[in-house]
């Protein structure tokens, strides 16, 4: 992307999360989102879940996002500020 010094630190924490980042450019999804939808399920079918799903669901697992979009990283189970 044109902001990699921005995009990088973020990138950074989710990829420690255990998420990987996928980037397109605008203009590959809008003329060819085809191949991003590929990308995306090539990506999923790859990388099997870490951990096997927690019979029942989750519960207590509620993700809190304050008015700016970011988590608000104050009680477990919400996520913390991204850098941004």
């Amino acid at each position: 992307s044109i902001d990699k010094d921005r995009d990088m630190p973020r990138d950074k924490w989710l990829n420690e999360q255990g998420y990987k980042v996928l980037r397109f450019w605008n203009n590959e999804v809008l003329q060819n989102i085809e191949m991003v939808l590929e990308v995306i399920r090539e990506n999923c079918l790859s990388h099997p879940p870490l951990t096997p799903p927690i019979k029942g669901g989750v519960k207590g697992a509620i993700i809190s996002i304050n008015e700016g979009g970011k988590g608000s990283g104050e009680d477990k189970g919400h996520l913390p500020n991204l850098p941004t």
